[in-house]
């Protein structure tokens, strides 16, 4: 299965594609951003257990990337 992420400002546009996914029987969920968060920071806690050290400033660092 491969995924594809689109952020879409204009609720028309949003529209479209949610759409053209019904159209295709393709699935599609509209995620809001603290799902996005929440998806971030579980990513740097499983990179965080396969490296041997992550501080608290690196983990703040890479979760603020995602932010905006």
């Amino acid at each position: 299965m491969n995924n594809l992420l689109l952020s879409i400002e204009k609720e028309a546009d949003l529209k479209i594609f949610l759409n053209l996914s019904e159209r295709l029987n393709i699935k599609s969920k509209i995620f809001t951003n603290d799902e996005i968060l929440d998806l971030h920071f579980l990513a740097a806690m499983k990179e965080g257990q396969e490296s041997e050290f992550m501080s608290k400033e690196e983990l703040m660092q890479k979760l603020t990337k995602y932010e905006n």
